[in-house]
């Protein structure tokens, strides 16, 4: 006993006997209790017994309590990593309410700005209950996946389904990811890809035509130099559709240079031009009138002409085939510019206005969105304005939109004049 580490204590106590009765759990001894006296006594069986009794639920209590800890901390450590994760969790009952979140679902959702008691699925992503992934899943018992839409964002949903010890369904665990740039990155490479083809097509078409026009444009300015009355203005009006036919492909080529991307002062106005020239007589063909009020004292901005008449052609296409859907007297498209000032900054402001169908509003918070089109299949691929608002960003701008169904939309580019 002489060995025992407790012994230095024992003696400044005045402890003159000692019983160490072993704490016992599954067989594994997971302590010692220690009794001490001032006084030798001697223990019987029945004391011996009565210690090791209550060792062994002394035992078990601290065993207990030991996996309570365990629980705990274990419990603490999931619920911070759920609250960590970067992507969106919900946990909802199958009614939809919501019974826990992360916080990058609170920040997104700003559901702390809810009342607990409103804090339902379906009515914060304003989904119908009839096409609610929770009723897939109470239907199905699988994982479903859908595309939602909330906000001008795009955003996955997963869910997956929660069983009890009878196997059936009391909870679902949604995960939401925001792949908004991811898809507007898509569109952009789709675009490009589309540009990359239209410019090596435009160069064909340029290297093709040109020879033969040059030709023609050359006879005919021989023979206006002769021509009599009666046949001098055939040969003006070869010259002049000639002249319009080589300004087509010269506007076609600058338009699909896409390559060059470099930023410099340029006029809003200019890209208008250039856009018209490219595809004015198209539009008018179609019985549609062109209003034009260009502001001639509109300062430059600092960017890409091409990237911006993308962004006026984009627009006045859109404005067309909002006509064509028209059974009205007079279709018109007003293009207009204009400087604003605004917080002491000045920008540029383009407008595209037309009387056609109009957009409903539930579908204003989407248009933006890559690939979506409220346009009859085959009519449009839904890049247009996504890519549109992609570079007007890049210029330190935006695309607004004002729209009234069965009246006409107005969208409206907004950049930053140059300092």
């Amino acid at each position: 006993y002489e060995d025992y580490i407790e012994n230095k204590v024992y003696e400044s106590l005045g402890i003159r006997s000692v019983l160490l009765v072993p704490l016992i759990h599954k067989g594994k001894v997971i302590g010692v209790l220690c009794i001490g006296s001032k006084e030798i006594i001697e223990y019987d069986e029945d004391d011996l017994t009565f210690f090791q009794q209550f060792c062994d639920q002394l035992a078990v209590c601290i065993e207990n309590a030991r996996l309570y800890n365990e629980v705990l901390t274990s419990k603490k450590e999931w619920e911070e990593t759920f609250r960590a994760v970067s992507e969106m969790i919900l946990v909802v009952d199958l009614e939809g309410n919501i019974l826990k979140y992360n916080d990058a679902a609170k920040d997104f959702f700003q559901l702390h700005l809810y009342k607990s008691e409103k804090r339902n699925f379906h009515q914060l992503l304003s989904i119908d209950v009839h096409n609610s992934p929770v009723l897939k899943m109470v239907q199905t018992k699988k994982p479903v996946y859908q595309e939602i839409h909330f906000q001008k964002r795009i955003c996955e949903l997963r869910a997956y389904p929660v069983f009890n010890e009878s196997q059936h369904i009391y909870a679902i665990i949604i995960y939401i990811n925001d792949i908004t740039e991811k898809r507007r990155i898509e569109a952009q490479l789709v675009q490009s890809g589309k540009l990359a083809a239209i410019g090596e097509m435009a160069a064909g078409i340029a290297h093709e035509l040109n020879n033969p026009l040059t030709a023609i444009l050359g006879n005919a300015q021989l023979l206006l130099r002769t021509a009599d009355d009666r046949s001098y203005k055939l040969l003006s009006d070869i010259y002049s559709c000639g002249k319009r036919c080589k300004t087509i492909i010269q506007n076609l080529l600058t338009f699909s240079r896409q390559d060059e991307y470099m930023f410099e002062d340029c006029s809003v106005n200019e890209a208008v031009e250039q856009v018209l020239g490219l595809i004015g007589d198209q539009i008018k063909k179609q019985n549609i009138t062109i209003q034009k009020k260009l502001d001639h004292s509109l300062e430059l901005i600092e960017g890409n002409i091409q990237q911006i008449g993308q962004i006026v052609l984009n627009l006045l296409i859109n404005a067309k085939d909002a006509l064509e859907e028209m059974d009205i007297p007079k279709k018109v498209i007003s293009i207009e510019t204009k400087s604003m000032t605004e917080d002491g900054k000045k920008w540029i402001l383009l407008s595209v206005q037309d009387n056609g169908k109009g957009i409903e509003e539930q579908y204003l918070q989407e248009i933006f969105n890559p690939f979506f089109t409220t346009k009859r299949p085959g009519k449009g691929t839904g890049l247009g304005l996504s890519v549109s608002l992609g570079i007007a960003q890049a210029h330190g701008g935006t695309i607004e939109v004002i729209s009234h169904p069965g009246k006409g939309s107005t969208f409206m580019l907004k950049l930053p004049a140059k300092q």
